[in-house]
């Protein structure tokens, strides 16, 4: 490892980590996906040369690194991000479902189009286990619970949690694009408990936003401008 790159991965590291150590007792997983992964550090939007073994921990929000030897996390800053299997993973300002108040943490990117941007929030929430109360009922262990919720945004503005219903979804629609939008749910039977049916649906809502865009500014039509004012200008 050359020592630019010790450098840019010195940078990067959190320092001062206490990983915590969960009770055996616990049923479930920090993580969706325990395994290490090869990914990719982005450090002020440059890609660092190195490949990483990484993974999300979902229960601590942080991004971990594993050298072979030990387990460190990467720094959480809004100008280091990690891809991990493929996936782009920010540390992003965001807000929650009816709420307000911006919250910090790591967002996944599943689709970034021209002008819009979905992401995916992978949590774990510990949940208290209960003693049984009668010799005839059992005892519930605490367990990590998972909860995906999915975040808008438009270019620049800040993410916001959004509700996987139909009517919910068109409200984030421009007014123009909702006939549209509700035929091409109805004509491809879009289930929006499936990522990839949420996908689609601002895949496609992107192209009519994009294509009404390049519409406007087609070169003709700049041509036209342009001559009717140099004609005004030459009378």
């Amino acid at each position: 490892m050359s020592q630019r790159t010790s450098r840019a991965l010195y940078d990067v590291m959190e320092k001062h980590r206490n990983p915590i150590v969960l009770e055996e007792n616990i049923v479930g997983s920090q993580y969706f996906n325990e395994t290490f992964t090869y990914g990719k550090i982005i450090l002020n939007n440059r890609e660092l040369k190195k490949v990483y073994a990484l993974r999300y921990n979902a229960y601590l929000d942080e991004i971990e690194i594993n050298d072979g030897v030990k387990t460190d996390a990467i720094l959480k800053e809004h100008d280091i991000s990690c891809l991990i299997d493929g996936k782009k993973y920010s540390y992003l300002a965001h807000f929650k479902k009816n709420s307000d108040d911006a919250q910090l943490g790591y967002l996944k990117t599943i689709f970034e189009g021209d002008k819009i941007t979905l992401y995916l929030k992978e949590t774990k929430i510990f949940k208290e286990g209960q003693k049984a109360k009668t010799s005839l009922t059992t005892s519930i262990p605490p367990k990590l619970v998972g909860f995906k919720v999915y975040y808008f945004s438009k270019k620049g503005e800040t993410p916001y949690g959004i509700k996987l219903k139909n009517k919910e979804l068109l409200t984030i629609i421009l007014p123009e694009y909702r006939p549209q939008m509700k035929a091409y749910i109805k004509s491809n039977h879009l289930k929006f408990k499936r990522a990839t049916d949420l996908i689609k649906f601002f895949e496609y809502y992107d192209s009519l936003v994009l294509n009404k865009i390049w519409n406007n500014h087609k070169p003709w039509k700049l041509s036209t401008y342009f001559y009717y004012w140099l004609g005004f200008h030459l009378l």
